[in-house]
Protein backbone atom coordinates (compact mmCIF):
# COMPACT_ATOMS: atom_id res chain seq x y z
CA UNK A 1 0.00 0.00 0.00
CA UNK A 2 1.44 3.30 -0.94
CA UNK A 3 1.95 6.00 1.96
CA UNK A 4 -0.62 8.36 -0.50
CA UNK A 5 -3.48 5.86 -0.27
CA UNK A 6 -3.33 5.88 3.60
CA UNK A 7 -3.48 9.37 3.79
CA UNK A 8 -5.77 10.37 1.15
CA UNK A 9 -8.11 7.53 0.94
CA UNK A 10 -11.66 8.12 0.16
CA UNK A 11 -12.44 7.88 4.35
CA UNK A 12 -10.16 10.73 4.12
CA UNK A 13 -11.83 12.99 1.64
CA UNK A 14 -15.27 12.10 2.95
CA UNK A 15 -14.41 13.21 6.51
CA UNK A 16 -12.87 16.26 5.04
CA UNK A 17 -15.82 17.16 2.74
CA UNK A 18 -18.59 16.67 6.13
CA UNK A 19 -16.01 18.62 7.81
CA UNK A 20 -16.20 21.58 5.08
CA UNK A 21 -20.25 21.06 4.99
CA UNK A 22 -20.49 21.09 9.11
CA UNK A 23 -18.15 24.72 8.44
CA UNK A 24 -20.85 26.24 6.22
CA UNK A 25 -23.66 25.51 8.12
CA UNK A 26 -22.40 26.68 11.14
CA UNK A 27 -21.51 30.02 9.34
CA UNK A 28 -25.51 29.83 8.57
CA UNK A 29 -26.74 29.03 12.04
CA UNK A 30 -24.55 31.68 13.33
CA UNK A 31 -25.91 34.13 10.97
CA UNK A 32 -29.82 33.33 11.56
CA UNK A 33 -29.33 33.24 14.98
CA UNK A 34 -27.68 36.68 15.18
CA UNK A 35 -30.50 38.33 12.80
CA UNK A 36 -33.28 36.78 14.22
CA UNK A 37 -34.70 40.00 15.80
CA UNK A 38 -34.16 41.74 12.47
CA UNK A 39 -37.73 42.88 11.25
CA UNK A 40 -38.83 41.11 7.88
CA UNK A 41 -35.31 38.95 8.31
CA UNK A 42 -35.62 35.39 5.95
CA UNK A 43 -33.75 32.87 7.31
CA UNK A 44 -30.97 31.05 5.30
CA UNK A 45 -31.96 27.43 5.04
CA UNK A 46 -30.18 24.04 3.93
CA UNK A 47 -32.06 21.59 1.41
CA UNK A 48 -32.82 19.05 4.35
CA UNK A 49 -33.77 21.77 6.74
CA UNK A 50 -36.41 23.07 3.96
CA UNK A 51 -37.58 19.98 3.81
CA UNK A 52 -38.23 19.23 7.46
CA UNK A 53 -39.91 22.72 7.71
CA UNK A 54 -42.02 22.08 4.83
CA UNK A 55 -43.88 19.34 7.12
CA UNK A 56 -43.93 21.39 9.97
CA UNK A 57 -44.36 25.11 9.93
CA UNK A 58 -43.77 28.20 7.40
CA UNK A 59 -40.70 27.82 6.49
CA UNK A 60 -40.20 31.66 6.11
CA UNK A 61 -39.98 31.88 9.77
CA UNK A 62 -37.37 31.19 12.40
CA UNK A 63 -37.71 29.15 15.37
CA UNK A 64 -34.82 30.21 17.56
CA UNK A 65 -34.63 27.50 19.99
CA UNK A 66 -34.91 25.09 16.90
CA UNK A 67 -32.01 26.74 15.29
CA UNK A 68 -30.31 27.13 18.61
CA UNK A 69 -30.45 23.40 18.55
CA UNK A 70 -29.41 22.77 14.84
CA UNK A 71 -26.08 24.66 15.71
CA UNK A 72 -25.70 22.56 18.46
CA UNK A 73 -25.84 19.11 16.72
CA UNK A 74 -23.89 20.78 13.95
CA UNK A 75 -20.89 21.51 15.91
CA UNK A 76 -21.09 17.80 17.94
CA UNK A 77 -20.84 16.70 14.29
CA UNK A 78 -17.94 18.87 13.56
CA UNK A 79 -15.94 18.07 16.30
CA UNK A 80 -16.24 13.86 15.77
CA UNK A 81 -15.94 14.61 12.29
CA UNK A 82 -12.45 16.53 12.95
CA UNK A 83 -11.41 14.02 15.74
CA UNK A 84 -11.98 11.24 13.64
CA UNK A 85 -9.97 12.70 10.84
CA UNK A 86 -6.92 13.69 13.66
CA UNK A 87 -6.89 10.10 14.39
CA UNK A 88 -6.68 8.89 11.14
CA UNK A 89 -3.73 11.23 10.50
CA UNK A 90 -2.11 9.91 13.70
CA UNK A 91 -2.54 5.93 12.35
CA UNK A 92 -0.61 7.06 9.11
CA UNK A 93 2.32 9.09 10.74
CA UNK A 94 2.86 6.40 12.77
CA UNK A 95 2.63 3.90 9.54
CA UNK A 96 4.81 6.17 7.80
CA UNK A 97 7.45 6.74 10.50
CA UNK A 98 7.43 2.70 11.60
CA UNK A 99 5.92 4.02 15.04
CA UNK A 100 9.24 6.13 15.91
CA UNK A 101 8.12 9.65 17.08
CA UNK A 102 5.75 11.58 14.79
Amino acid sequence: MQVSNLVFDQTSQVLANSISDAAERQAIYAYNIANASVPGFRPKKFQKDLEEANKRYDNEELNLEEEIAKMTENRLRHSAYTKLLAAKIQIAKKVMTLGKGG
